[in-house]
């Protein structure tokens, strides 16, 4: 599943925000209007989405993020260097809004 960035924003949204919201409004419009079956109706939102969930952890775990930030202490001075490892080439992340880097600690030799 190949998700742009834009999509899988949404998607996510969908599934973290959205859906529990609905099920959490019909509930209680639900006590205030006498609408019928909001334990099922909120039931069945919730699963669909968890159900979705699946597929944004997948996505997100396939995407993996744009690379690393490489921290590297120099043993002689404990001076902290720092550098980017990227997946693509730096152009590639022009028309992004956001990017996701891993940390990945490094020991000089």
């Amino acid at each position: 599943m190949d998700l742009s960035n834009n999509l899988y924003d949404k998607f996510k949204l969908l599934v973290l925000v959205v859906l529990p919201g609905l099920a959490t409004l019909y509930v209680g419009l639900a006590q205030l209007w006498d609408l019928p079956n909001p334990e099922a109706v909120a039931g069945s939102i919730a699963l669909f989405a968890t159900f979705l969930g699946i597929f944004v952890n997948r996505a997100a775990a396939l995407y993996g993020g744009a690379g690393d930030l490489v921290l590297t202490k120099d043993p002689q001075d404990g001076e902290v260097y720092l550098s980017a490892d990227l997946n693509q080439h730096p152009s590639a992340f022009g028309n992004k809004k956001n990017v996701t880097l891993n940390v990945r600690h490094l020991d000089a030799p």
